[in-house]
């Protein structure tokens, strides 16, 4: 399975990212690189996807949760409409413990769903 069709605004970003962290480098030079690197990780990680996933299915749907993943973090990224990086001193703790807690609750009513369901298909 390859990467859905949001793959082309993460590329434009990791090249606009790579243009800006290499000063005085020339575009056209950059550009190639990168493209030279995606060429081959692209396959690796390909392959290495469907190494450590072997069933389809579940292929499938950790591309639509990431495809998902992304595109609501494009929504939220560009509400504000501040696209300027800015540097920032500290970083709210009770923000990141909340969102780590929401993905444990996540993860833990999923195991739970996925439980109740092997245990209901067995008998």
């Amino acid at each position: 399975v390859f990467p859905g069709l949001l793959i082309f605004p993460v590329l434009f970003s990791v090249l606009v990212m790579t243009i800006f962290l290499l000063p005085g480098v020339s575009f056209q030079v950059v550009a190639w690189v990168l493209a030279v690197v995606l060429l081959v990780l692209t396959p690796v990680f390909t392959y290495g996807l469907r190494w450590l996933l072997p069933e389809r299915p579940i292929r499938l749907e950790l591309l639509f949760l990431v495809e998902v993943l992304l595109g609501l973090m494009g929504i939220i990224g560009t509400v504000n409409g501040r696209t300027a990086v800015a540097g920032f001193n500290s970083f709210d703790a009770l923000s990141l413990l909340g969102v780590i807690a929401i993905v444990i609750v996540g993860m833990a009513i999923g195991l739970a769903i996925y439980n109740y369901q092997i245990k209901k298909y067995r008998v």
